[in-house]
């Protein structure tokens, strides 16, 4: 037995302790090798920078090369107003007499009554393609569209759907066959 600082310890107690530090120190020793050293290389060369323009099948797959700035903005310029959905100034379509919106193709529309009536119902959309999504608006605050669910137009909880203001809105898809599915609406107005 051996006395320190006035608390007797046995050899064993002392064995413990200079075993343990030991582990300890081994343990911190080998953490501290085995975390990986990272060193700044710089900015990266002008190789790994590629200013090729953006091509789906050649950028596929490569990750040692960084876009430059020109060939980002170029895929931009591309992608045109429509990849951010913006159709531009909205096109006016007038309900025919059987109740019909004849469109061509995807964007964003008014809506008006035929012949200026002071209300109408709108029971069908056709000229769209499968998939292809609108937006409809009344053309006129003072003439109200009321969009009919049915066979052709099949709104959300089978509501129709009045538009009396020119604030408000309807988004719909075509899933074929002259058939449109409501995506959302906002009565702005209301």
């Amino acid at each position: 037995m051996e006395r320190q600082g006035g608390k007797t310890t046995t050899f064993a107690e002392e064995l413990t302790k200079d075993t343990l530090m030991k582990k300890l120190w081994i343990i911190s020793l080998i953490l501290i090798l085995s975390l990986p050293i990272f060193v700044y290389a710089g900015p990266p060369s002008p190789k790994e920078v590629s200013d090729e323009a953006y091509n789906a099948t050649t950028w596929n797959g490569v990750g040692n090369k960084a876009p430059s700035k020109n060939a980002i903005r170029d895929k931009i310029e591309t992608l045109g107003n429509s990849a951010v959905g913006a159709w531009g100034a909205s096109s006016e379509i007038t309900i025919s007499v059987a109740g019909v919106a004849a469109l061509t193709g995807q964007g964003y529309f008014t809506i008006d009554t035929n012949a200026d009536g002071a209300t109408d119902d709108l029971v069908s959309i056709t000229g769209l393609d499968t998939g292809d999504e609108i937006i409809i608006a009344p053309n006129n605050d003072a003439r109200t569209v009321v969009v009919k669910n049915g066979a052709n137009i099949i709104l959300c909880r089978s509501a129709d759907f009045t538009m009396n203001n020119t604030k408000d809105r309807m988004v719909l898809q075509h899933i074929g066959s002259n058939v449109m599915v409501e995506i959302s609406r906002s009565s702005g107005g209301d």
